[in-house]
Formats: structure tokens, C-alpha cells, sequence
């Protein structure tokens, strides 16, 4: 998570609790800390999340395999960019399916 946004939630950093990120372009960089256990909704279902966050990313908040495992996602992605990504809720073990376009179809 960006550090940004971290701020804007008022949630306690465990400093003791960093790692390194090897990003996709193989830099490697320090995390600030770790945030315990953050409710996190998405499609209806809520999690328990443990998030990494990072002074400089080129993202809001990434989803990374412990929460993938967590949450059983299935992704299927289209020609012409598009995705569906179905997640199970952990706890009741029902699926929902996300519909998601690609980034030059959001620009228009």
C-alpha cells in the first residue's frame, strides 16, 4: 500500500515488521512496516489482511499471492484486455465474479 494512503487511515504501523520487494523490474526496496489484520471488503466478502506498506509505488494497494491463496482467485483474462476475476469467500465458500476492462477502455 502506498504510504499515502496508509496515513489517510489512521492505522498503527509495525515498524518491527518490514521486508524487502523485489519489484517486476527486479529493483529491490525496503517496506515501512507492516499494517495487522485490516478488514478489507471487496465483492461483498471480508477479509482479515496483512499489508506491506511502501513510501513509492506505482500502485494504491496490491493483492499478492497470500491473499490469492486466501481468497482461492481464479483470474480469465480476454483478448481484447478485459478480465474476470471470481474469488470464494473463505467463511461461507460462496464465488463472485468481478468484471474488470482494461486501462485504454477506462480512458475513453
Amino acid at each position: 500500500m502506498q504510504q499515502d494512503i496508509w496515513k489517510k487511515t489512521g492505522l498503527p504501523l509495525r515498524t518491527d515488521h518490514n521486508l524487502t520487494m523485489e519489484s517486476a523490474n527486479r529493483s529491490m526496496d525496503s517496506t515501512m512496516g507492516l499494517l495487522h489484520n485490516v478488514p478489507m471488503t471487496v465483492s461483498g466478502f471480508e477479509f482479515l489482511v496483512q499489508i506491506q506498506v511502501t513510501e513509492n509505488a506505482s500502485y494504491e494497494m496490491l493483492l499478492d499471492r497470500p491473499f490469492h491463496a486466501h481468497a482461492e482467485v481464479l483470474t480469465k483474462h480476454f483478448q481484447n484486455g478485459d478480465a474476470h476475476i471470481t474469488i470464494k469467500d473463505p467463511i461461507t465458500h460462496d464465488i463472485a465474479t468481478i468484471p474488470t476492462c482494461s486501462q485504454n477502455k477506462k480512458k475513453k
